[in-house]
């Protein structure tokens, strides 16, 4: 079954908006920039709104088109695409209301967070062929480089950890 072209080009422009903000979040933390977090923070339901125009749109076909598991479940895995995409969204945003808190940006080590937002860019650019040709190639390896961001992420998680047990003082 293919995705009707209102599905397909929402969840064009919000596999961009994502890799946009991804981007953003990216050039903040290399240079603390204001302008680059509050592109972040404005642009807040612009993915919040794509994917709720993918759900409708899905469900609508749903409806529509009762008793065709094969369709249902393209268009069930296409709501669930929008969700985890809008999420990485939110996830920026956290990500710049979080770092409000730092005191000491440059604790953040922007190196470290480039490889994995990096990978996170990487990934991005495979969900529209990967739905495009049914590749389900892609998709396996979308979910290794899932895998592989979860794992870089708990080693800098047990570093930062490290670090902060080892202070007498929380100087963040």
């Amino acid at each position: 079954m293919r995705l009707s072209r209102n599905i397909r080009d929402n969840l064009h422009f919000l596999i961009a908006e994502v890799s946009s903000q991804v981007g953003n979040l990216h050039a903040y933390i290399d240079t603390s920039s204001s302008p680059q977090a509050q592109r972040i923070v404005d642009r807040s339901g612009y993915a919040y709104n794509l994917k709720m125009r993918i759900h409708n749109s899905c469900l609508g076909q749903i409806v529509r088109h009762k008793g065709h598991d094969t369709q249902t479940q393209t268009l069930r895995a296409a709501e669930s695409i929008a969700t985890d995409l809008e999420r990485i969204a939110e996830l920026c945003r956290d990500c710049i209301h979080q770092m409000a808190y730092l005191k000491k940006k440059s604790c953040l080590r922007p190196t470290d967070y480039a490889l994995l937002l990096d990978q996170v860019i990487f990934g991005l650019q495979m969900v529209q062929p990967a739905i495009q040709n049914k590749d389900t190639g892609l998709a396996l390896k979308l979910g290794q480089i899932e895998h592989h961001l979860d794992q870089d992420y708990r080693k800098l998680l047990k570093h930062n950890t490290k670090l902060l047990k080892k202070s007498d003082t929380l100087k963040i």
